[in-house]
């Protein structure tokens, strides 16, 4: 349910509240998904935290391997 918060978040155009709602489902869940990742790199980007939005993209694209 957090997912579908943060997505819907970035879609209203509310990305503070999208990486609350990222942040909340990492302590839930033990190993961050991939699409979590994706998620949190678009945040920071909306956010204009580049740095951090390509570190968070890198990493979405290690844990998801070969397509």
């Amino acid at each position: 349910m957090q997912r579908s918060l943060a997505q819907a978040l970035l879609l209203a155009g509310r990305p503070e509240g999208a990486l609350a709602a990222i942040e909340r489902l990492k302590h839930l869940e033990p190993a961050v998904p991939p699409a979590l990742r994706l998620l949190e790199s678009r945040a920071l980007w909306m956010l204009g935290q580049a740095g951090r939005a390509r570190r968070a993209f890198m990493d979405y694209v290690e844990q998801r391997g070969p397509p």
